[in-house]
């Protein structure tokens, strides 16, 4: 190592330590300033002022030193431009950020044989260029940088996989941009190089996450492609996206996002099939989809999304059965379809007058709200009795409206009102004996009654209430890791005299 190499190894450790400590900044910079005037290896020196400015958040003084060191040297390091071109890139300067990211790289490919993170730093020079071109729209040119990056990771460690993956993510989410904004083939371009990118991370680091990414690039692909009339290319590819869920969810059958993923697959097909005039190879795989989606559904019951795919399901089952010429059950579908819609628009509405009686400011305004909310979630759940959601929705208003009616003094109709929610609960809970939700509920209403019972001089009724709420606390105890259930019992506990 020569003297002035070493000069540098030392300077440069004791640059990076002192630039830890704010106050010494301006120090650093007067001195180092000072030796240019005596050193001929200015470029190192200027380097480092530059990002002494950059630490200050002087980015000007910055960018002037990084333009100085690379004009005083043919051997500066490819730190600088790359510092060069993020300050260059900051400004706006978008052009010269790109010569400079390019300067980089013709160093770090001179490099790349010699240098321990060599390959890294080539990858990431390229990287910088793929991501400038892309955010700037000169989409060709992002395309050619990112294929250098895909040439230079070739045996490359997970750590640079994790990063090809957000680049894909990157050029998915410009292509959605690009399309919206009716630039077609641009964004054409994007989803082929995210999928390439994907395709190269399954082929070097596989992992199921790895293949779900894929299938996503071959629906975001089947998608574009259809819209371009590329029919037997879209199906080629949501036939590989199918073929790739299918087998997670063989893996995972329970899971409800791998369960989604597969519906979805089979819908895709489904309308491929029907866009070919060929309803009888789309009708099935729209029932199978609906069948995954009941499953789904039953699962999640209250999950907004889990609804509108049960109407979508019904919506396509009835769009293949009317091209078969199925008149009247393409009706049906289409009338379930509106009203599976129609049911969660409902049940919102109902939920949102009742969130108005929770806050509102007079007993009066607060019961008119909660009896809106009930004389919608007795209609709708009329309409569908076996709905436990509903049903659970219904039982909670009119425990809602008998806590009102209670503290306006009249006991008869709230005692009315909790009965009624009980005869609710207990239905519910024959049905799922195992719901912690629904026997607290059920916990919680035995008080509400057993209070009522004893202000009526009833105490032996209300006894029995207390003591049945008692034997359900007992239960729910036994999950040491609920706390809710935890307080329940010490506030039951605290109150007993109040029933005794």
């Amino acid at each position: 190592m020569t003297m002035i190499q070493k000069y540098k190894s030392i300077a440069y450790e004791m640059v990076m330590e002192l630039k830890k400590i704010p106050q010494t900044l301006p120090v650093i910079s007067n001195v180092l300033l000072k030796s240019l005037e005596t050193r001929t290896d200015q470029a190192f020196d200027l380097e480092n002022i530059g990002d002494i400015w950059e630490l200050i958040g002087d980015d000007t003084k910055a960018l002037q030193a990084y333009q100085k060191s690379v004009s005083v040297s043919q051997q500066i390091s490819h730190t600088c431009y790359t510092k060069l071109g993020d300050l260059n890139l900051k400004f706006g300067k978008i052009q010269e950020a790109i010569d400079a990211f390019e300067e980089a790289c013709k160093i770090c490919l001179d490099q790349v044989e010699d240098a321990p993170d060599g390959q890294k730093d080539l990858f990431q020079s390229y990287l910088k260029l793929g991501d400038t071109c892309r955010q700037f729209n000169q989409i060709e040119q992002a395309c050619i940088w990112y294929q250098q990056v895909l040439e230079s990771t070739k045996n490359a460690n997970p750590d640079v996989g994790n990063q090809l993956r957000a680049v894909s993510i990157n050029c998915n989410k410009s292509g959605d941009i690009l399309l919206k904004g009716g630039r077609t083939q641009e964004a054409l371009k994007l989803y082929e190089q995210a999928y390439q990118i994907r395709m190269q991370i399954v082929e070097t680091w596989p992992s199921e996450q790895s293949q779900r990414d894929l299938s996503i690039s071959y629906n975001r692909l089947g998608d574009l492609y259809q819209n371009l009339s590329r029919i037997k290319e879209a199906l080629q590819v949501f036939q590989d996206a199918f073929a790739i869920r299918e087998k997670i969810y063989k893996a995972h059958p329970l899971c409800i996002p791998v369960k989604r993923d597969f519906s979805v697959s089979y819908n895709r097909l489904g309308d491929i099939h029907l866009r070919l005039q060929d309803p009888a190879r789309a009708l099935p795989l729209y029932q199978q989809a609906l069948f995954i989606r009941k499953e789904i559904h039953n699962l999640e019951p209250e999950n907004f999304q889990n609804q509108c795919d049960l109407s979508v399901s019904y919506e396509k089952i009835g769009d293949a059965c009317l091209r078969l010429d199925q008149t009247e059950e393409a009706l049906k579908l289409y009338h379930r379809s509106h009203a599976t819609s129609l049911t969660k628009a409902c049940r919102d509405l109902a939920v949102s007058y009742s969130k108005l009686g929770d806050v509102a400011p007079q007993l009066d305004q607060a019961l008119q709200s909660y009896q809106q909310a009930l004389e919608i979630n007795e209609k709708i759940t009329a309409e569908n009795p076996l709905d436990t959601v509903l049903m659970r929705d219904l039982s909670i208003n009119y425990i809602k409206i008998g806590d009102t009616r209670l503290q306006l003094d009249q006991q008869e109709e709230a005692q009315q009102l909790y009965q009624q929610a009980d005869t609710i609960i207990n239905k519910l809970i024959e049905t799922d004996p195992q719901n912690t939700l629904l026997q607290r509920d059920a916990m919680l209403n035995f008080l509400r009654l057993g209070r009522i019972y004893i202000n009526c001089k009833q105490y032996d009724s209300g006894q029995k209430m207390y003591q049945q709420a008692v034997a359900i606390s007992q239960i729910l105890i036994q999950d040491k890791h609920d706390r809710q259930a935890q307080n329940d019992l010490e506030w039951i506990q605290k109150n007993r005299r109040s029933y005794y």
